[in-house]
């Protein structure tokens, strides 16, 4: 029915969209039955106490749409799950690093690099006679602290994430410094802090730019997340 295909395809949505929504409720009076798509895609709780009498819940799992993974440590015997998943998207890069360049990679790792997979959980026989699924990596990420930050700046435009530069604790107390000083001397009417406030930050931003040029420091990559100081009166 049109009910059920739009609702899957709203749910489907919403868990794809908001990763952090394990479930959605769905709330009907006691004297309502649950109709399409309810009694389709959701599951009735059961209450705590046997004296409920209040409405009637209806849970739709996260699970239901979008398949449960765990994330651990990469292993060499996930090679043979990921290798099909690369080579899908393109054989480049088994061609420049040779066909094992994944299980190098895996058994390569140390404490400054790191790889972890995204599993797909065992599903258990449902009956005698059936057979389960094995857990199967599905996802590589890759990750190390020892990057060339010369590099990537000439090879992609990281202005704004500060060209992967730490800030000194020096430039850290300055900005906040100059924060206070703003915060002080502006009146109350949130528009004039926060064009002074973006004025001050426009000038740091300048010289960080700046001391970045000119450095030719580059064993130092982070990529700060950065947000407004919070402001009270």
């Amino acid at each position: 029915m049109h009910e059920s295909a739009i609702a899957k395809q709203i749910l489907n949505h919403v868990f794809v969209s908001c990763s952090f929504v394990d479930g959605v409720l769905a709330v009907l009076p006691l004297a309502v039955a649950a109709f399409t798509p309810v009694k389709e895609l959701f599951q009735p709780l059961t209450p705590k106490h046997a004296e409920y009498s209040g409405p009637k819940v209806y849970a739709c799992e996260r699970k239901t749409f979008v398949p449960a993974i765990n994330i651990r440590s990469a292993r060499i015997e996930d090679h043979d799950d990921l290798v099909p998943i690369f080579n899908a998207q393109s054989e480049v890069l088994t061609s420049i690093y040779g066909e094992f360049f994944l299980a190098e990679l895996i058994e390569s790792q140390s404490a400054s690099n790191h790889a972890l997979v995204a599993e797909l959980p065992a599903i258990p026989a449902a009956g005698p006679g059936q057979t389960g699924v094995a857990a199967k990596a599905v996802g590589l990420m890759a990750i190390t602290d020892e990057c060339d930050v010369r590099l990537l700046t000439e090879c992609f435009d990281l202005a704004p994430y500060d060209r992967l530069k730490k800030q000194t604790l020096k430039e850290v107390e300055v900005v906040q410094t100059k924060t206070q000083e703003v915060v002080k001397e502006t009146t109350a009417d949130p528009k004039l802090i926060a064009e002074k406030l973006q004025r001050t930050f426009d000038v740091c931003k300048m010289k960080e730019d700046e001391r970045a040029d000119a450095s030719d420091d580059d064993d130092v990559c982070a990529i700060p997340i950065r947000s407004d100081p919070p402001l009270t009166h």
